[in-house]
């Protein structure tokens, strides 16, 4: 229990502090969830009451050993938003009902399944790391399960 409001403790510090330096950044990120080529990374799930890194992709193998290395791909078109668990032979589609542009750093979407009933979030942000480096995150959650997508940031000034 402890290492789940851990992990759910770090994603929510995450986000605000996205929206924290957004305030103190003047750069101009494209934070809407169209127009990227999203990579996946992993997937973080509640197993037994511990946020577990369940999933993840070939280049990260190494650093999950435990993980089942899956390929997921993201796409979005119009409002719908694609996600094709191509492992398991299973595609999800959402609609993206809301979102929440928040200037600058990050945006935060309401999926919809096909009935029409909140499905889950997406959320795209900007992590920065130690290096100085940068990269564009999208995180999409369904239930207790995080799918974790990137790409790196070519289009800042």
């Amino acid at each position: 229990m402890k290492k789940t409001i851990t992990a759910i403790s770090l994603i929510l510090t995450l986000i605000v502090g996205a929206v924290v330096l957004s305030a103190c950044d003047g750069k101009e990120y494209n934070v809407r969830i169209e127009g990227h080529e999203w990579v996946f990374d992993n997937v973080l799930e509640n197993v037994g009451g511990e946020a577990v890194i369940t999933e993840c992709s070939e280049s990260n193998s190494e650093i999950y050993p435990e993980a089942e290395v899956v390929e997921i791909k993201v796409s979005v078109e119009g409002d719908k938003l694609t996600v094709e668990h191509v492992t398991a032979g299973v595609t999800s589609v959402y609609t993206l009902k809301e979102e929440e542009y928040i200037e600058g750093r990050s945006s935060i979407y309401i999926l919809t399944d096909e009935e029409g009933n909140e499905a889950g979030y997406a959320t795209i942000g900007v992590t920065s790391y130690h290096d100085g480096s940068e990269q564009y995150t999208l995180i999409i959650r369904t239930g207790e399960r995080y799918e974790y997508f990137s790409e790196k940031i070519t289009d800042k000034e």
